[in-house]
């Protein structure tokens, strides 16, 4: 099989703007034109050393307006040329007799004077390929010219249609067989031509446009291999193609007539939600850039997104697609390693453009009573209550307080409405809000009663924690660039706030995992050394704080006591990031505390005699006095920070000039210092990652690869590495040892920890957790 691509198409033009001069002269002439419009040659589906090779193979490619006159007299290298017949083919002959000729030669004489534009482009086929469609006997070098003619005459008019040429237009073409491969030189041009004009700054000139476009070269190509294709395989691609027709329509009607009772619940939620958020008054299209409708656009994306990853449909048209387009990319574009993907992603974007557009029409179909059919919440209330709404109203399913219906955006409908007394907790304000031990009776309403009143969003915290940090990254950014064009929208500053602190729960949720599964590996590492035990104490102290820090985190500040206030702020200051923590938090006390808990820290490790341990920590190949290093590293940063501050602070209460600069040349100083700590904590190169297990085995067994890092490092979901991932998720190692197995829920929680986050993101993610802990919103949730 041949390497080279089926069909190649090269397309270039000249205009009767250059200097002529008369063809046997050609060779400087064509080096200056060559230099001059090299830019202006479009070449589809071929490398730029295959574009020259056919240019070097096709010389009358570089022939200008007198030299294509002179050539169209000689019409050479043609089998089929007779003393009454020509191979010049056009739109209404395959073969032009010498009178045809001459008029092709007279229209583009008269094209040249009025200043249009000539294009010149070769079709190139390799012979392979016109082998296998019965186009070309290798045996007797025999071409079907007759059936190359015919598929060229199907593509043009499409060429003239698609660049808006004038009726004027005309082309011819010649089949060569002087070359390796077979080609088809074609021709065209504009008696009087419709092309724009601009003003070409390089020859300080106006000129007429002659650049197609790339689609139309595409439009060519897929034109002339369709037409040239045996019957067979052509009834193959249709049948594909109808396959794929088929799987396309049972999609979007599936989207189209999605009952909203069937949909699961976080279904639900992006459909409440790209509803609630949908502009109203306004005709859209997915396709749609306007700033309000960007929120609505991004639920239908997750909601999309959520149908098709469970869509055997969808499955199916991936891999159809992938099947059609890999055919066709090998026929016409083997040689130039064309990325098949990019051909399958614009199939796929088609088909998300058309579920997207069937989306907007199915939500402007739902009415806000169609998102509660279908619910229940009764399974929430206590067996007593339950019992009591069984009792009073049997086919209840979905109750709320007159309140809670209220702000959902429901009226109940009272004069119909059964009413249904449930005993609710009371609020004991003398504690802290707490719920205390006293209930009250509350009237509640089933959904039967109820009628909606306007649109309310109301977001569900735990459907947003649901989402991945990306998704919330992107919802947040959308919000924000929507709140800037409604500075007025109190409501929408509300929900930028809601999406942050949902995303600040996300990030407490995961890292609460990660600590809860640290914990348990340092809990099965069995009969350490003396010298090592003080180390795995201390650290496992660290860790049940921090598990403690997080869940202070976890709870909104209302719902917190005044000594649970207290304790977040103590373990806040006490496990605080030395590389994100500003300079002007500094004083004199956090720098005193943060020096003595490294430093505790330092003279433990450097007890330890069992070196794997650190690697247990770390989650990556590290040394004893790696670790201490990256401690002495986190001082140096604490140091200089301090000395920062309290120059800072010496520079505001000074009025001596002298000294003022003074101070800012030391804080020079130590910000080279920060700089030169914070490369050495996070190196451009990523370090070694291959752990030794067989030393990991004497301390503990375990049946993945892990990574992690110092609970309160900068950099604490560093990037997985690539190797690491692929062996978690394709191998299972298994270390032998005297030591406690892990179990299966320590296995899944593992599973958690080995996420790939670059660091950077990371950084985002600790930075507004860090931000919402100034913003964060107090609300019940």
């Amino acid at each position: 099989m041949s390497e080279s691509p089926a069909i190649t198409v090269m397309l270039d033009y000249t205009t009767p703007y250059a200097k002529f001069v008369d063809y046997t002269n050609r060779k400087e002439a064509t080096e200056v034109e060559t230099n001059q419009e090299i830019e202006e040659r479009l070449v589809e589906g071929v490398s730029q050393e295959t574009a020259n090779k056919i240019s070097k193979e096709v010389p009358e490619q570089n022939l200008d307006y007198v030299g294509y006159i002179d050539y169209m007299k000689r019409s050479y290298a043609t089998k089929e040329d007779s003393t009454e017949k020509t191979g010049i083919f056009t739109s209404n002959t395959l073969n032009a007799d010498i009178e045809e000729a001459k008029n092709i030669k007279n229209m583009l004489q008269k094209a040249r004077s009025n200043n249009s534009i000539l294009w010149r482009g070769v079709i190139s086929f390799d012979n392979d390929f016109l082998a296998q469609n019965g186009l070309y006997d290798p045996k007797i070098k025999k071409v079907d010219q007759v059936g190359i003619k015919k598929a060229i005459q199907k593509a043009m008019p499409n060429v003239i249609s698609r660049e808006k040429l004038s009726d004027s237009a005309f082309w011819w073409g010649n089949i060569h067989l002087n070359t390796d491969n077979v080609h088809v030189h074609i021709g065209i041009s504009e008696i009087e031509s419709a092309r724009p004009t601009f003003f070409y700054e390089a020859r300080q000139r106006k000129e007429r446009k002659g650049k197609f476009e790339q689609k139309t070269l595409k439009g060519i190509k897929s034109q002339v291999y369709n037409a040239l294709l045996k019957e067979k395989s052509r009834d193959q691609n249709l049948r594909k193609e109808q396959l794929l027709a088929n799987l396309r329509e049972k999609l979007l009607n599936k989207i189209g007539n999605q009952e909203v009772s069937k949909l699961d619940e976080l279904e639900r939620f992006y459909v409440e939600q790209a509803l609630n958020h949908l502009p109203e008054g306004k005709r859209l299209r997915y396709g749609s850039n306007a700033k309000d409708f960007q929120i609505s656009k991004f639920f239908i994306d997750r909601y999309l997104e959520r149908e098709l990853e469970k869509s055997n449909d969808f499955k199916k048209y991936k891999v159809e697609t992938e099947k059609l387009l890999e055919d066709k990319n090998q026929a016409y574009t083997k040689a130039d390693n064309n990325d098949m993907q990019q051909f399958v992603d614009q199939r796929i974007d088609d088909l998300k453009e058309r579920l997207g557009n069937r989306t907007l029409k199915y939500l402007k179909g739902i009415k806000p009573q169609d998102l509660l059919e279908n619910q229940s919440n009764i399974e929430k209330f206590s067996k007593f209550n339950q019992c009591a709404i069984h009792t009073r109203d049997p086919e209840a399913t979905l109750i709320h307080s007159e309140k809670m219906w209220k702000k959902l955006g429901y009226q109940v409908d009272k004069d119909n409405a059964k009413e249904i007394k449930v005993n609710v907790p009371v609020r004991n304000k003398s504690k802290q809000d707490k719920l205390g031990s006293k209930f009250k009776e509350e009237k509640f309403f089933d959904v039967r009663f109820v009628t909606a009143n306007n649109r309310q969003n109301n977001l569900d915290l735990k459907m947003l924690t649901a989402m991945t940090k990306d998704d919330l990254n992107e919802l947040i950014k959308i919000s924000q660039g929507v709140a800037k064009t409604r500075p007025e929208d109190k409501k929408l500053r509300q929900e930028v706030g809601i999406f942050k602190y949902a995303l600040k729960q996300k990030v407490l949720q995961e890292r609460n995992r990660e600590l809860g599964t640290i914990k348990k590996l340092l809990g099965n590492y069995q009969n350490p050394a003396e010298s090592d035990k003080l180390f795995l104490n201390y650290k496992q102290q660290q860790i049940k704080e921090l598990q403690e820090l997080v869940k202070l985190q976890q709870t909104p500040k209302s719902k917190l006591s005044k000594n649970e206030q207290v304790k977040k702020l103590e373990l806040q200051n006490k496990y605080l990031d030395q590389v994100q923590v500003p300079i002007k938090k500094v004083d004199e006390k956090v720098y005193q505390n943060q020096v003595m808990l490294l430093t505790e820290e330092r003279k433990l490790a450097r007890q330890v005699e069992d070196q794997s341990i650190f690697q247990i920590i770390k989650g990556e190949k590290e040394t004893k006095n790696g670790y201490i290093d990256e401690l002495d590293t986190k001082i140096g940063i604490i140091t200089a920070k301090y000395k920062i501050n309290h120059n800072n602070k010496l520079i505001k209460k000074s009025n001596n000039p002298d000294e003022k600069k003074q101070y800012r040349q030391e804080n020079g100083k130590y910000f080279q210092d920060l700089k030169k700590s914070y490369q050495k904590l996070n190196p451009s190169e990523e370090k070694e990652t291959n752990i030794d297990f067989e030393k990991l085995a004497n301390s503990l067994k375990v049946e993945n690869e892990l990574r992690w890092d110092y609970p309160h490092d900068s950099t604490f979901r560093k990037k997985v590495s690539q190797k690491s991932d692929q062996q978690r998720h394709n191998h299972q190692l298994r270390i032998k040892g005297n030591f406690k197995p892990v179990s299966k829920d320590l296995a899944k929680g593992i599973s958690l920890i080995t996420r790939d986050d670059t660091t950077k993101k990371a950084q985002l993610l600790r930075q507004k957790a860090r931000d919402d802990r100034e913003e964060e919103k107090e609300r019940s949730i």
